[in-house]
């Protein structure tokens, strides 16, 4: 995911763009999340 939308962003910028790079930015925080409410919501459900 973070390849091709990092390729496709940057050939319509014109330039390279970094917002698919890095710990902080959106796919990593878009997973972390993800992450978080699968286990919170499947902890309620075994509880």
């Amino acid at each position: 995911m973070s390849i091709l939308c990092t390729i496709y962003l940057s050939y319509n910028a014109g330039h390279v763009v970094y917002s698919f790079r890095g710990y902080l930015n959106v796919p990593c925080v878009l997973f972390s999340v993800g992450i978080f409410v699968f286990i919170k919501y499947d902890l309620v459900k075994i509880m």
